[in-house]
C-alpha cells in the first residue's frame, strides 16, 4: 500500500508492534519523526537510538523553521 510494496505479495497475517515517534505541530499537524517494529527490535538499546533519531530530526525541523521566518 505504501511506498509502492504490492500488498498481495504481503504475508497475509503478519504482526507488526509499530513504536512511532511523533510531534504535534499547531492545531492541525502531525510531525511523523521515525518509528519501527518493536516486535522485531525489543531491546532498549534500540529504543534509545530511535528516540535520539526522532529528537534530531525534531531540532532538525524547527531549526529550519527559524530560519525561514527570519
Amino acid at each position: 500500500m505504501f511506498g509502492g510494496a504490492d500488498p498481495s505479495s504481503a504475508a497475509p497475517h503478519e504482526r507488526v508492534l509499530l513504536r512511532v515517534f511523533v510531534h504535534f505541530y499547531g492545531d492541525r499537524m502531525v510531525l511523523l519523526l521515525g518509528g519501527y517494529d518493536k516486535g522485531r527490535h525489543s531491546g532498549t538499546k534500540k529504543q534509545q537510538q530511535e528516540i535520539a533519531r526522532a529528537r534530531r530530526s525534531l531540532t532538525q525541523f524547527k531549526a529550519r523553521g527559524r530560519r525561514a521566518a527570519r
